[in-house]
């Protein structure tokens, strides 16, 4: 597996922080979006809350599959007030 990251700590955004076309968007199909933080990535928003544990990625902290063969991956640092985020590639 072939993992891509620049390991740049980036900060967790609130759901009142975000865009209002995105708060919009995803207030469709979160109900508690307001209460998950969001980070944009690669163009993307992702939900903290969607991050899955995975044990066969011991140094990352949780993934998203993308599809069968990519995806996101997120660590938490500085004592979780930031997150490293990367992509996987089988």
């Amino acid at each position: 597996m072939e993992v891509i990251t620049n390991n740049v700590p980036r900060e967790m955004i609130p759901f009142e922080c975000l865009p209002k076309k995105v708060q919009e968007q995803v207030a469709e199909d979160y109900i508690n979006a307001p209460y998950f933080d969001w980070v944009k990535y690669k163009g993307c928003w992702y939900c903290l809350e969607d991050f899955m544990r995975s044990d066969s990625l011991k140094e990352w902290d949780g993934i998203i599959n993308d599809t069968y063969f990519s995806g996101v991956l997120v660590r938490i640092v500085d004592n979780g007030e930031r997150i490293i985020l990367g992509r996987y590639y089988c």
